[in-house]
């Protein structure tokens, strides 16, 4: 992923600050600058009236079709198991 600067407009989007981002492990935080698929996490995302909803999601940094960098978010999909 080329040099850019840390878009933290979108990560405040989905509840993570720059302060967030700041205390991240290390590791953690280099592979997603890096545009790597983080492991999956518990994010406390902003809902209207200073209240958040703590969701799972993976997170990644990306290049849109036209060269704009996006973060996207990826839910893990929980199901009913049923058994016959």
């Amino acid at each position: 992923m080329k040099e850019e600067p840390v878009p933290f407009d979108k990560f405040a989007r989905i509840g993570i600050y720059p302060k967030d981002l700041e205390r991240m492990p290390e590791d953690l935080r280099d592979k997603i600058l890096r545009g790597e698929l983080s492991p999956l996490m518990r994010l406390n995302v902003p809902v209207g009236d200073n209240s958040a909803v703590s969701i799972p999601m993976k997170i990644q940094l990306a290049y849109d079709k036209d060269g704009n960098l996006q973060l996207l978010t990826y839910q893990p999909e929980f199901g009913i198991r049923q058994e016959s």
